[in-house]
């Protein structure tokens, strides 16, 4: 019987610790949720955002200010890892987003680099590819 308790709690231990683990970061606890979005980082950690140090790790949300937002970025790609690599968006009010490393082919082949911008939290699919945004070096 004491093995079955324990076992019950550390499973709820688990689970509560992997339920806090995915919480969103809310960047201003003062902001009202209409004039908030929604920001799911994949396998990018978002390392600044409007010029402040942060430590947003991948696959994980963040709830900022609607509006125009600059995020510098270390890109966790086995074939294009990429280290302060920066976007600019304006993200809408009361809107959810995905942000992931994507690419564009240019003329002659050429590959540029870039976050894409989807429609959804946790959502990487090309019918909801909002945008693209090429990156641009920190320095």
């Amino acid at each position: 019987m004491k093995k079955l308790i324990l076992g019950a709690v550390i499973v709820l231990a688990s689970l509560f610790v992997t339920s806090c683990a995915s919480a969103p970061v809310v960047w201003d606890e003062g902001i009202p949720e209409t004039e908030t979005a929604t920001v799911y980082f994949y396998s990018l950690t978002a390392t600044g955002y409007n010029g402040v140090a942060v430590n947003w790790k991948y696959n994980r949300s963040v709830i900022i200010p609607g509006g125009n937002a600059e995020f510098t970025v270390n890109v966790l790609n086995n074939t294009r890892p990429m280290t302060d690599a920066v976007f600019s968006y304006r993200f809408d009010n009361e809107a959810e987003y995905t942000v992931a490393f994507n690419t564009r082919e240019v003329d002659g082949g050429r590959l540029i680099v870039g976050a894409g911008i989807y429609k959804g939290i946790g959502v990487v699919k090309s019918s909801e590819l909002i945008d693209f945004i090429p990156f641009s070096n920190k320095n």
